[in-house]
């Protein structure tokens, strides 16, 4: 999608009761227990600014949760851009709609949000579908929070069809048949292969998935392989037509 500008990635937290941090994002410390799901990856360095007592707690309180966060001394002062965030959508979704054209998208089982998000931040209208109450919410608020008003989120599939189906990392058997019916054009494929369970034990069946579980069809990209952070993983787009 050339020359369009989203959200701005930077790895600088502020988390002060002020947030006049510059290319930072702003999240007050109080907030920080609630809104893990607006940071990055744990094993991606977190830069905390050095600019209050509760950026030393911070720090203790996500590094004990695992996550890489180091104290930052060097910073700017003028006011946060509100066109930045912390978190990354899912890599294969970056790279597998970077050619299509801008439509509706249905992300089933979309989590926390970010993938659609990230997404309506580009010009696509959309709707995230979870069953969890909790990942609603957290859709709503990323949405709303980055300024994104093109994507809503809801417990329950519409009727209607979409451009745009996402499958990411939820249980592809059971839900192919509902992204088929509601697709017009591309189906966007995550999930752990039963070569990964072989060696992590994990995930159950259901989250599997294998090109053999596409049998029929029309795969026009396939990426199968070991990624950097120890998993195995199947990507594909299926081209659909209605």
């Amino acid at each position: 999608m050339p020359g369009i500008v989203g959200l701005t990635k930077v790895s600088l937290l502020d988390v002060s009761t002020v947030g006049e941090v510059g290319n930072s994002v702003w999240i007050p410390f109080t907030e920080l227990k609630d809104r893990l799901f607006e940071l990055p990856a744990p094993v991606e360095p977190l830069r905390i600014a050095d600019n209050c007592a509760d950026a030393v707690r911070a720090v203790e309180f996500l590094s004990a949760g695992g996550r890489a966060a180091v104290l930052e001394s060097r910073f700017g002062s003028s006011q946060s851009p509100e066109r930045n965030r912390l978190w990354s959508p899912n890599p294969w979704v970056e790279n597998a709609t970077s050619h299509l054209s801008i439509g509706t998208v249905l992300d089933l089982g979309c989590g926390s949000g970010r993938d659609l998000v990230y997404l309506g931040d580009l010009g696509w209208t959309g709707l995230g579908v979870d069953h969890l109450p909790s990942a609603v919410r957290q859709g709503q608020l990323l949405a709303q929070r980055y300024g994104v008003r093109t994507v809503q989120f809801a417990s329950q599939v519409p009727e209607q069809a979409f451009d745009l189906c996402l499958l990411m990392f939820v249980p592809v058997k059971d839900l192919l048949p509902t992204a088929l019916a509601r697709s017009r054009h591309h189906l966007v494929i995550e999930g752990f292969t039963p070569l990964n369970f072989q060696r992590h034990g994990k995930p159950a069946s259901k989250f599997q998935v294998s090109k053999a579980d596409l049998s029929g069809l029309e795969l026009v990209e396939v990426d199968e392989a070991w990624r950097e952070n120890g998993t195995h993983t199947f990507r594909g787009v299926v081209k659909c037509s209605r």
